[in-house]
């Protein structure tokens, strides 16, 4: 019987070097685990299976990994069954780690009963909200990305008790599973973790899991973080401090591991100067006078509405713009069935509309109606070799890879020039596990497309996770000189961080130097700031930001 273990605590919870702790202990984590990057620089150790499937779970609920109780989550252990079968095939002892995972124990313990063993990581809430806000206030300061009134960074200071009631939501889970598994759980704190908690010695007594124990640990005081800036705490409502504190009080009583002292710690950042603030003022006041005074903007997109608008729409350009710049969040609770009627009542013999509608309901995960839509585009007439790529890719979606590799073959045969479709069947083939043709493919689209991201970065993940480091290194860096891809970008930090930790992040600093010369800094933060309502939110926002940008200055490059 397979010996399966779930590792996760709230986000910012020292989950990921406990999984790196359970991985060099000799636990299968997965194939395809995630890679380090700035946030994380030794990896996060989650397999991209795990995050998927909870990332599809929580979207078809209408949600995201910022869950925080604002709806129900519904069970569906169907997808979890199919992925635990999946991994059971490879390894007799295995686990995840996934914070996502949280908000779905009741499901996974309905799917693996007596086989399954639990380690929750317990943090103190301040400091997960300090850590979640110094991580996200970083990325927006060193990437400058345009500014979205629903961006998911940005909403930790636009909806100022969103991380708070987020570690409520996951902990009250963690809280009440425990209660009611206690011999299926091992409770511990982030702090007794480096202050050196046993969990190996009581994983393979308790649990009967075959983990070494003589390792080094990864648990380092130097990188423990654990102090928050006391604006977290005064931010928030006495009522949510006292639920806050009331659950991190219960999980404390239960916990295997504590340290003795769990108290949080408080430090308190410098205000503002004033130079800064007058000439960010004048920006702010500048872009709302520019804004128009409307309220055509302000209302937020539902799949109803949505639907009745492309209803109306009898200009095919506008409609097929419609359908492609619609966001998949959006409508994570249309009717596909309702959609197609939708657009079959003016449109049905239009092919570019069809195969809008096919793409979008693709992006939707209904890949089953996708695949009858894609059919139709082709009866009326309409045709593209791209379009057996992308029934392939629905195909392959649903498992049933002799389908998938028939149409990635009708591509090729349609335009054997095209370089994406020969990197499409490498990646078809990896999924069966069959490296040497995927190389082989991967190859071929690399060579026919040696300055298209789309055949370059795929194959460079397969060389990385193949120990093919060099090649992958100078494909990468070629890719970033000539296209100064973002993405190539990441992947080339999050190797040189695999190699040595300290030159990977000088590396991204002096990378991001480069990347904010020139940019306007102050119009950017403005419309940023113009998205925060809360006085103390927007003072921490512009506190981080500015930091973040001052401590990139200092970097020598």
């Amino acid at each position: 019987m397979n010996n399966i273990l779930i590792c996760c605590g709230f986000h910012r919870s020292a989950t990921s070097v406990t999984a790196n702790y359970l991985y060099d202990a000799g636990l299968d984590l997965g194939e395809n685990l995630m890679k380090g990057n700035i946030s994380n620089a030794k990896g996060h150790f989650e397999d991209w299976g795990a995050v998927n499937l909870h990332n599809d779970l929580l979207l078809k609920a209408g949600t995201d990994w910022q869950f925080h109780d604002q709806l129900k989550l519904t069970e569906d252990t169907e997808s979890i069954w199919q992925y635990v079968q999946q991994r059971n095939k490879k390894s007799e002892q295995w686990g995840i780690k996934d914070p996502r995972a949280c908000l779905f124990l009741n499901d996974w313990d309905k799917v693996l009963g007596k086989r399954g063993r639990y380690l929750f990581i317990v943090r103190h809430w301040s400091s997960c909200i300090e850590s979640l806000l110094h991580r996200h206030s970083r990325n927006m300061a060193h990437n400058m990305s345009k500014i979205y009134i629903n961006d998911t960074e940005l909403k930790f200071w636009s909806n100022p008790e969103l991380a708070a009631k987020m570690w409520l939501s996951y902990n009250k889970r963690i809280l009440e599973f425990t209660r009611k598994n206690r011999d299926k759980v091992l409770l511990v704190t982030q702090r007794s973790l480096f202050e050196g908690a046993s969990i190996l010695d009581f994983l393979s007594n308790n649990f009967n899991f075959k983990l070494m124990s003589n390792i080094e640990s990864p648990f380092d005081m130097k990188l423990l973080r654990d102090r928050a800036n006391k604006s977290i705490y005064d931010s928030l409502s006495y009522s949510l401090r006292t639920q806050l504190e009331k659950i991190h009080s219960e999980l404390l009583a239960l916990c295997d591991f504590r340290s003795p002292d769990e108290n949080p710690v408080y430090i308190r950042s410098n205000d503002i100067a004033d130079k800064v603030l007058e000439p960010l003022h004048i920006a702010i006041t500048n872009l709302t006078n520019d804004t128009p005074s409307t309220t055509e903007n302000s209302q937020e997109i539902s799949s109803f509405n949505w639907l009745k608008s492309i209803s109306l729409e009898d200009d095919t350009d506008k409609l097929i713009a419609q359908l492609d710049s619609v966001s998949k969040e959006s409508l994570y609770d249309i009717d596909p069935k309702k959609l197609q009627k939708t657009i079959s009542e003016k449109h049905s013999l239009k092919g570019n509309v069809l195969l809008a509608l096919a793409k979008l309901l693709m992006r939707l995960e209904h890949y089953k109606a996708a695949i009858n839509c894609f059919q139709i585009t082709i009866t009326v007439g309409t045709y593209y070799p791209y379009i057996d790529m992308m029934i392939s890719m629905c195909y392959q979606k649903l498992y049933l890879t002799k389908e998938a590799h028939f149409f990635i073959d009708k591509a090729i045969k349609s335009n054997p020039n095209n370089p994406i479709f020969y990197t499409r069947k490498a990646q078809l083939y990896l999924e069966e596990k069959n490296n040497s043709q995927a190389e082989s493919f991967f190859e071929k689209g690399y060579k026919m497309g040696s300055k298209d991201p789309a055949c370059i970065l795929p194959f460079c993940e397969y060389l990385l996770k193949n120990s093919q480091q060099e090649k992958a290194e100078e494909l990468l860096i070629s890719l970033v000189n000539e296209t100064d891809n973002s993405m190539a970008q990441n992947l080339l930090t999050g190797l040189k961080l695999s190699i040595n930790i300290e030159q990977g992040k000088q590396y991204y600093l002096e990378n991001t130097k480069a990347k904010l010369q020139g940019k306007d800094k102050t119009y950017w933060l403005a419309q940023a700031c113009s998205c925060i309502s809360n006085s103390a939110s927007e003072t921490d926002f512009i506190n981080r930001i500015y930091q973040h940008w001052s401590d990139i200055d200092k970097i020598h490059s």
